[in-house]
């Protein structure tokens, strides 16, 4: 039978102050607070950068000493105050919990708990945490100079840039239909143009004049 000595109270402010935490705008004048301080019956901290201290409001529900006992792989962890003392049910007390990386591997889950041990009965509380070497931005944005990103321009007409390295082909022939021509469309001289990159070219293609 579910009979814990202890239970983590939370209300609709502590909603509130949850959204409000997650960037949430809820218009109730409720001040934020981390994630990790909702006052769930567990805890889990997305990126553990160093050291981090999370609370709980533990509420009795009967009377006694209550001893914590937590463990979580890899991390440091204490509570703080570690033994509770309750007069009477319903009172209730805060407690906060430290956590530092110690030996546990960056970027990976690990799981542990938190034990509350008293008047006969032990409520458990799963803890999950994951350790960064660095609390980085989820979203990155690129930089920019002053003047903004850089502008890609064209000087010159198109056929300059292909002819900064060309592979040039001269023939005393006339020039024939489907040759590229450099000065124009005269007859006693043609030139290729072959870029080495792929660029814009002009082609001009030389025909023989039926009317002449």
């Amino acid at each position: 039978m579910f009979n814990p000595g202890v239970i983590f109270d939370a209300g609709e402010r502590d909603w509130l102050a949850f959204l409000e935490g997650e960037g949430f705008k809820t218009d109730t004048g409720v001040k934020p607070i981390d994630p990790s301080d909702y006052n769930a019956p567990s805890i889990a901290i997305g990126k553990l950068v160093g050291s981090q201290t999370v609370t709980r409001r533990v509420t009795a529900v009967k009377p006694g000493t209550y001893q914590t006992d937590i463990s979580v792989p890899g991390v440091t962890a204490t509570v703080t105050p570690s033994i509770l003392n309750f007069s009477s049910a319903g009172q209730t007390k805060i407690v906060k919990i430290t956590f530092t990386r110690n030996a546990a591997p960056l970027s990976k889950a690990v799981f542990g708990s938190l034990k509350f041990a008293g008047a006969g009965t032990l409520a458990r509380l799963p803890i999950a945490v994951v350790p960064e070497a660095a609390d980085a931005p989820s979203v990155a944005t690129p930089a920019q100079g002053p003047a903004g990103p850089p502008e890609l321009t064209r000087s010159g007409p198109a056929s300059t840039a292909a002819s900064r390295s060309p592979c040039t082909v001269s023939t005393s022939a006339p020039a024939q239909p489907g040759e590229v021509s450099k000065g124009g469309t005269s007859a006693g001289s043609s030139t290729s143009l072959f870029p080495q990159e792929p660029r814009l070219a002009r082609v001009v293609t030389a025909a023989s004049d039926s009317r002449a």
